[in-house]
C-alpha cells in the first residue's frame, strides 16, 4: 500500500543505502584481514572478505539496474541467494575446509 504511493527514486536510495552498509562491512573485513593481530583467526577474516565481495556485487548490480529499470531492480536482489551460496563455497575452498556431502 505504501509502496504504491512512493515514486521518484526511493528504490535507488534504498539500494544505495544497502550497498553502502555492505561496502563498509567489506572495508572492515579487508582491514581485519590486513591486520591479523586484531583477530583470533586470520583465516576467518580472509573468508569474510571473499564472502563480502559476493554480497557487494549483486547489490551494485541492483543499484545500476535501478537507474534503468523502474521496478525490476528490487528483483535483482534475488541474486543474493545464489551469490551467497557461491561465495560460501568459494571461501571454504580458499581456506581448504571441505564439507562432507
Amino acid at each position: 500500500m505504501i509502496a504504491q504511493q512512493l515514486t521518484g527514486g526511493f528504490e535507488g536510495l534504498y539500494l544505495a543505502n544497502l550497498l553502502a552498509a555492505s561496502g563498509m562491512t567489506l572495508l572492515l573485513s579487508l582491514y581485519l584481514a590486513r591486520h591479523p593481530e586484531l583477530t583470533v583467526d586470520p583465516a576467518s577474516a580472509r573468508r569474510h572478505v571473499t564472502a563480502g565481495w559476493f554480497l557487494v556485487a549483486p547489490m551494485a548490480v541492483a543499484l545500476v539496474l535501478s537507474f534503468f529499470v523502474e521496478s525490476g531492480a528490487l528483483w535483482a536482489l534475488l541474486l543474493l541467494i545464489p551469490s551467497q551460496a557461491i561465495g560460501s563455497r568459494v571461501s571454504r575452498r580458499q581456506s581448504g575446509v571441505t564439507q562432507p556431502v
